[in-house]
Order: C-alpha cells, then structure tokens, then sequence
C-alpha cells in the first residue's frame, strides 16, 4: 500500500519529467523557427540568385537586338541617307550657282555618317518598391532614338521619376553582396531602393 511519503516522491519525480519535457519542447520550438528560419534565408538568397540569371538573360538579349539595330542603321546610313545628303547638297550648290559643289556634297554626307546615333546602352532600373518587385532592364539607347534625346537626357529623366538606376555588372555585385547578407540574416527581401543604394560599391 502507498503512503503519504511514497505518493510525494512519485509528485516530485512527475514534476521533475514536466520540467524536462517542457525544456525538451522549447528547445525543440527554437529549432524548428532556426529551421525555418534558415529555409526562409535559403529561399531568399535562391530567389536573388535566380532573379540574376534571369536579367542578365534581359540584357544580353536587349545587347544582341541593339547590335543588330546599330548594323542595319549602319547600313542605310552608309548606302541611303549618306548619298542622299550628298547628291542634295550638291544638287543645292550648283542650283545657287556657288563654286565647289562636289566639296558641298561630301561635307553633307560626312556630317550623315558622323552623327552620333545612341545604340548599345542597357541600365537596370529599380523602381520607388525596391527589390525585387519594380526592377526592369531599359534600353537607354533605344528610348533616346525613340524620344530623339540623348542617352544622358533618358537617364535624367528616369531619375527624375525616382528610378535607381545602374549597370548590369554593378547590379550583379550588388545582388551578390545581398545574397551573402541574406544567407547570414542580417537583412531579409524586399529591400527599399535607399537599402539598395548603401550596398552599390
């Protein structure tokens, strides 16, 4: 039969393996949120390494058609617009009776084939929501042809309109240094542009 003595004992060591389960399962709770913790930072760092593939898979393209942009425009200017300008000034000198008509002509079509036409500019952009939500890949070179601006004018503007923005190659520097923060908790995704332009070396 049990006594008053026995009955305590059996309190103490039931209390005794609470206490122990209790600290078994809060230290079973700190792992799990380590865990998912580290899957959250795991997840992050493959996000910014996947969104890196897929812009320098935009900007390689957008080079390629800008390359092939600049060698037609080379085209029509050296067999179209060149000859045009200097049959015209030509043309236009005789007409006003001046001497040196041939000399007009060939000044004409060197000034076509020295205009500077913009083609080959590529910037990342990221928008006023950060990383990775506003971020874009821009032709700059083809928004100057387009708008009949310099590529500086493009720039100023998309600035102007709160816009980060970069080359490619510092954008990749950029992301890698934000993966590494990542991967080390000390910053998580999204990432305001003023937490992106601390991190552009």
């Amino acid at each position: 039969m049990e006594t008053i003595v026995d009955f305590n004992m059996w309190i103490k060591q039931l209390s005794l393996e609470v206490k122990k389960q209790t600290v078994a399962v809060r230290e079973l709770a700190v792992n799990f949120t380590d865990g998912e913790q580290r899957q959250a930072r795991s997840d992050q760092a493959t996000l910014l390494r996947n969104l890196k593939t897929g812009i320098l898979w935009k900007v390689e393209n957008i080079r390629q058609m800008e390359l092939a942009a600049q060698r037609s425009d080379n085209k029509i200017t050296l067999f179209g617009k060149a000859p045009a300008a200097f049959i015209f000034g030509s043309l236009y000198t005789a007409a006003t009776r001046h001497k040196d008509a041939y000399k007009t002509g060939i000044k004409l079509a060197g000034s076509v084939l020295s205009k500077d036409i913009p083609f080959g500019r590529v910037l990342i952009s990221i928008g006023k929501e950060g990383l990775p939500e506003n971020l874009k890949v821009i032709s700059v070179s083809r928004f100057a042809r387009e708008l009949n601006k310099t590529e500086s004018q493009v720039e100023t503007s998309l600035k102007g309109n709160g816009y980060l923005l970069m080359p490619p190659e510092v954008f990749v520097k950029v992301l890698e240094k934000m993966e590494r923060e990542i991967l080390d908790g000390s910053v998580s995704l999204p990432m305001a542009v003023d937490e992106v332009i601390k991190r552009i070396v």
